[in-house]
């Protein structure tokens, strides 16, 4: 086959087995809201409403450590780079330190008479900074629990900050529709960026630092020069507000998750590559696999995973009620852990393919083709051709006197081509018409 297409070998077009390999439960009483996988993807943290965090190995179904000093909900979590230290920030107002080797709690310091939101670490794990749902923001020193700074952000109200990957800035994104960055650890303001026109919800440092990507409820995203605050592109496209934003690892390709039920791949520079639907309500959060493969959305009461070149679905998995919260990758390994509404983590295997393409021909397949250029998948099979639409659907198939050889996509264009065994070429204008004969060999 010819043209803009990719091929896909059949060996990982086989039926996907949706597998459930383990089940993390008895470790809280409620809905299980904070999550972090530990960077080595031994263990993964979790709390909840029940104000109880837990520290699991990913092999074992117990927890390892149960940590039940919060006196109420727990609602994100934190994990240091090293792998060491987890934060808690609980809506009792403190923010609690755990040693996740040891298994013991480091300190507990007060952040606020409101509810502690959310912390962060700074990359080399010597401060965390914690800000409440009412933008009282605090640096700590990790080692000793000792204040270093304390400063009201701008009105954040639950949105979610980041930090620089040099650690020097600390970035406060808001109900203002500002995103205000400050130095660290002084807590000394450095810049504010102006041009959403809602709530700036979510940042995003580039890997190599030098990009600063935010997603705002006014359905964009944008991209800043890190070190001057200037804009430099604004991605839309989503129909509905954006609660989350991601960088591949190589820092060449952005994910965007919407309200609107979608995620869009983005270049670096904000030009639009995909928009997948996940279809499922809402999308909590994103992320990709190490190797850049794969990525995933906690989008309703599933997990969805796409090829990511592809963007390819592989499997959808549920399993936690009515919502799924939080999911990640596990680091070296082919699984997912999620967690969610019904009290439990899970851990999942990620199959090589979508659920559908196994009976794609309703028998032997003997081609697979992604054409990227209207962001479709081929197969061949029995003789007969299909397109796909990526809910698993057919979206046309060449006519039953046709006995197909061969599929291709012809490049800059949305036409399937299809080789016929007695040598004739047909192709799909558009997608829409009947194939009509362009050539014969």
């Amino acid at each position: 086959a010819t043209g803009d297409g990719v091929d896909i070998p059949l060996a990982s077009a086989r039926r996907a087995v949706k597998a459930e390999r383990m089940v993390y439960r008895g470790g809280h009483t409620n809905k299980v809201w904070g999550f972090v996988m530990g960077a080595d993807g031994t263990w993964f943290a979790t709390a909840g409403e029940d104000g109880v965090v837990n520290i699991w190995d990913v092999k074992q179904p117990k927890a390892r450590f149960t940590f039940k000093d919060a006196k109420n909900s727990i609602f994100t979590l934190s994990a240091s780079r090293d792998g060491r230290m987890v934060a808690a920030p609980s809506f009792d107002g403190h923010v609690r330190l755990y040693d996740v080797v040891a298994g013991k709690l480091m300190w507990t310091n007060k952040l606020s008479d409101r509810e502690a939101y959310t912390t962060v670490f700074t990359p080399d794990g010597k401060y965390v900074v914690g800000q409440s749902i009412v933008s009282e923001t605090k640096v700590w020193e990790t080692a000793t629990g000792a204040q270093v700074a304390a400063f009201q952000a701008n009105e954040s109200d639950g949105s979610i900050p980041t930090i620089s990957p040099d650690g020097k800035y600390f970035v406060s994104p808001g109900f203002d529709k500002l995103v205000t960055i400050w130095e660290l650890p002084t807590g000394k303001p450095v810049r504010v960026l102006k041009g959403h026109t809602d709530t700036a919800w979510m940042g995003a440092y580039s890997p190599d630092g030098s990009l600063l990507a935010t997603a705002s409820w006014d359905r964009t995203a944008k991209l800043w020069d890190a070190k001057t605050g200037k804009l430099l592109a604004t991605m839309a496209g989503h129909s509905a507000a954006l609660d989350a934003v991601e960088w591949s690892p190589d820092g060449q390709r952005l994910l965007t998750g919407s309200r609107d039920g979608t995620v869009r791949i983005w270049t670096r520079n904000g030009e639009a590559v995909s928009s997948i639907n996940c279809g499922r309500g809402l999308i909590f959060n994103v992320a990709w696999s190490a190797d850049q493969r794969q990525l995933l959305a906690a989008c309703g009461d599933s997990v969805v995973v796409w090829d990511a070149n592809v963007s390819l679905q592989l499997a959808a998995y549920q399993g936690h009620g009515a919502t799924t919260f939080r999911a990640a990758f596990v680091p070296g390994t082919d699984q997912i852990v999620t967690i969610g509404g019904d009290g439990t983590a899970r851990r999942w295997q990620i199959s090589s393919a979508a659920n559908y393409i196994g009976n794609a021909n309703d028998g032997e397949l003997s081609g697979i083709k992604w054409c990227s250029g209207h962001g479709r998948l081929a197969t061949i099979g029995q003789g007969k051709a299909r397109r796909w639409k990526l809910d698993g659907t057919i979206a046309w198939e060449t006519p039953a006197q046709l006995k197909v050889a061969d599929i291709g996509c012809r490049a800059g264009s949305e036409e399937l081509v299809v080789a016929e065994n007695n040598g004739k070429l047909w192709h799909r204008a558009n997608l829409s018409a009947e194939p009509v004969a362009v050539a014969n060999s």
